[in-house]
């Protein structure tokens, strides 16, 4: 999702069916790395622009339960949402997203339960990296999030528990063989002090929003 092959191809909305929910996605970015757009291929990228986010997420909402909003965004290496992040998923919110999950900042960001008479349910700023070849030790750091949401008898949505599994990432420059494991896992590498970071995660995960940080999920 984000990235297109045609108009078409653009047009053809991304939902999963589960539970008998449907859940949207759709899908933004802050930019394109400096490769151009090609002039009439601008179908090819959603990029972050508000009206283009309005129209799509208007456009899907009424064919969804729960829609979802994935935004590369944000300042690299910041541990905090930069204005952008925010903008960016205030838009989505407020045209009727129901979450926004984040990614770019190549480091863990915390999660944002939005209050019950906002809108939107909540977003998670950035979900650091995951499998990927940087050397800077905080890079090595990601996760998995895991969210409960509840379709009420008249149909609005209740955000639950947030549950957050730290994951890390052995490759270089200590080994040449990349893997990503759960950071509970990392106790036998040396150069990892898995308490420590652990503790780290937990409190920059915690600073919007209480989550509950597990060494594995289900």
């Amino acid at each position: 999702m984000g990235s297109f092959a045609s108009p078409q191809d653009r047009a053809t909305p991304r939902i999963i069916e589960r539970n008998g929910l449907k859940i949207g996605f759709l899908a933004y970015t802050y930019g394109t790395n400096g490769i151009p757009v090609p002039a009439g291929e601008e179908y090819s990228v959603n990029l972050i622009d508000p009206e283009l986010m309005r129209g799509d997420i208007t456009a899907l909402r009424d064919d969804v339960d729960i829609l979802i909003v994935i935004l590369h965004a944000g300042e690299e290496y910041e541990s905090l949402p930069v204005q952008a992040q925010l903008d960016a998923a205030d838009t989505a919110r407020n045209a009727g997203a129901d979450f926004v999950l984040g990614g770019h900042p190549h480091i863990l960001e915390p999660f944002q339960r939005y209050p019950e008479n906002e809108p939107g349910l909540g977003v998670w700023f950035s979900h650091g990296n995951f499998l990927h070849g940087q050397y800077d030790e905080r890079t090595k750091y990601g996760g998995i999030g895991e969210y409960t949401i509840t379709r009420r008898a008249d149909g609005t949505l209740s955000l639950g528990r947030i549950r957050f599994m730290p994951t890390y990432t052995v490759g270089m420059p200590h080994s040449s063989h990349y893997k990503v494991i759960p950071l509970a896992d990392a106790r036998h590498l040396p150069w990892v002090d898995v308490d420590q970071s652990r503790a780290d995660i937990t409190a920059l995960m915690n600073t919007y929003t209480p989550v509950e940080v597990v060494d594995y999920l289900d």
